[in-house]
């Protein structure tokens, strides 16, 4: 169970200096944003995985790298549309 949480940790951080790398702005997050952006890039990348490709024997599950990375995109514009307001 401790290394399914340092996992996603990793995975996160990883995936949100990507994320970082792909989509340079202004924004002000610190190491732990980046790392909760890839956390929940994962997530969304997971859920839209789930509506295309149909429903799998798990509710919720993470999406790959490719669909972190998009999902944290995704993530990332809505934060900023938000922002703007």
């Amino acid at each position: 169970m401790i290394f399914d949480m340092v996992g996603w940790v990793v995975f996160g951080l990883i995936a949100g200096a990507v994320i970082r790398l792909i989509t340079p702005g202004q924004d002000r997050l610190g190491c732990l944003g980046t790392m909760a952006l890839g956390i929940s890039g994962s997530l969304v990348g997971g859920y839209l995985g789930h509506l295309i490709s149909g429903p799998a024997d798990t509710p919720s599950r993470p999406a790959g790298f490719i669909g972190a990375v998009l999902g944290g995109i995704l993530v990332l514009f809505v934060v900023r549309l938000l922002k703007r307001k």
